[in-house]
């Protein structure tokens, strides 16, 4: 949720101090549905990391997110009419990737198609050089599968220029393909899950009721309203429930009420939206830290990343170790 000169900058600053400390293989996460600042971002990690050539791909075919013709979709439906398209602080006014990344880019961003990708890297390099001489350096990639991911990775892109990755977990996945896979055991403390659901969005509010319904989690609802009163009241009644819930064996849901398209009008009306969110953080990270300290949690679930953001300032988290992905 930061704007795009912040984003710019903060992009800028980060690639420079991990070049600094030795790190020269840099891939640039977007979001699969480009929410956010791609274009200010892209931009500063080619400045900073001296790029000549951005590959970008956001497709995360698993998850449902493909792009074909430059149209970015979400489950076959093109991102503009879906939640992310209405997203209350980066909406999308078009479904088009490239002109979503010119909005904050200052060159024309050029596409290669899905015929052309398939059609091997002698066509993709020939692509890439005319468009490179056209003055385009960042280059969207349509991708509707996994196999497609996998191919465009598999193509030296350095060769012809130094190139900068960009896309999501999909593109992640297959620029950093293990030789093997290997099973990975982790211990924890307690088999208790505290979820935290700071999204608005009406895909976790459907996720969070299908766990309660099967009678696997209980639910606690952190109201708009209570939250952009006094904090201090409002842990003390949160808290005092999740103590109650203690008692009971399932897992426990923290999540804030309603949706986008149900308050998003309401928060906007009276300037809400931007006082809710970093109330809404503050509050998260004070939450997590006295469910940890009173109940010995060991397992935190946190959906968006202002929420997980906010429960790692909130808990002190200065590092993260990436052990395995859980479920596509």
């Amino acid at each position: 949720s930061l704007n795009s000169i912040d984003a710019y900058h903060r992009t800028r600053h980060t690639i420079q101090e991990l070049r600094k400390n030795g790190f020269d293989q840099i891939y640039k996460k977007v979001d699969s549905t480009l929410r956010g600042n791609p274009g200010a971002e892209i931009d500063a990690a080619m400045e900073a990391g001296k790029y000549t050539l951005a590959v970008i791909a956001p497709a995360a075919p698993r998850n449902g997110r493909i792009i074909t013709n430059g149209i970015c979709q979400a489950n076959n439906i093109p991102i503009k009419k879906t939640e992310s398209g209405k997203d209350p602080f980066t909406p999308l006014e078009t479904s088009f990737v490239p002109e979503i990344v010119m909005k904050q880019y200052p060159e024309k961003v050029g596409h290669i198609d899905l015929r052309t990708l398939r059609d091997g890297q002698n066509a993709v390099n020939q692509k890439t050089l005319e468009l490179l001489r056209e003055g385009c350096y960042a280059i969207l990639f349509d991708s509707e599968t996994c196999e497609d991911l996998r191919l465009l990775a598999g193509i030296p892109f350095h060769r012809i220029a130094r190139t900068l990755y960009v896309g999501s977990s999909g593109l992640a996945e297959f620029i950093c393909e293990p030789e093997s896979e290997t099973n990975t055991t982790i211990d924890v403390a307690s088999k208790r899950i505290v979820f935290f659901i700071g999204s608005l969005m009406d895909t976790s509010i459907i996720q969070s009721d299908f766990a309660v319904s099967t009678g696997r989690a209980r639910e606690i609802i952190l109201d708009t309203e209570m939250l952009l009163g006094s904090l201090e009241q409002a842990a003390t009644i949160v808290l005092s429930q999740v103590a109650d819930l203690m008692a009971q064996p399932q897992h426990i849901i923290l999540r804030t009420v309603g949706s986008v398209s149900e308050k998003d009008d309401l928060l906007v009306e009276k300037g809400y939206l931007s006082k809710y969110r970093d109330k809404l953080g503050s509050f998260i990270g004070c939450i997590a830290q006295e469910i940890v300290s009173r109940h010995r949690i060991t397992n935190l679930f946190a959906t968006g990343g202002n929420t997980f953001l906010s429960l790692a300032e909130g808990m002190k988290i200065k590092g993260l170790e990436l052990v395995a992905e859980i479920i596509p």
